[in-house]
């Protein structure tokens, strides 16, 4: 896990890039007013390339998934999700259990 964010309020992520992760590159748990913007994540293995979980108001804005071998956006029991301007793909056809955004009990994604 590159960014480990567990309980914390008003986090900001900007303008960078993520490669060959071998876990989830970003984890986000029981936190809020988080902001990931202008990212790219790619070949992550392993993990999810954004996994976020109980938690609210999280605005993902222009971020590109390239490669990642699970899902590009995980979403549980979470509320208040803005996600825009992003772009998950996918140019290994020899990934099948792939998902570009999982979404379980979260209200308001948009």
């Amino acid at each position: 896990i590159v960014f480990n964010i567990q309980n914390q309020s008003n986090v900001i992520i900007r303008n960078g890039t993520i490669s060959n992760v071998n876990q989830n590159a970003i984890f986000i748990n029981n936190s809020n007013n988080v902001l990931l913007q202008n990212l790219v994540i790619e070949n992550v293995t392993g993990g999810d390339a954004i996994l976020i979980q109980n938690s609210t108001n999280i605005t993902i804005d222009n971020v590109t998934i390239l490669d990642n071998s699970q899902n590009a956006f995980s979403f549980i029991n979470d509320s208040q999700v803005s996600l825009t301007n992003s772009t998950v793909i996918i140019n290994n056809v020899a990934v099948t259990n792939q998902i570009g955004v999982n979404v379980v009990n979260t209200d308001n994604v948009y």
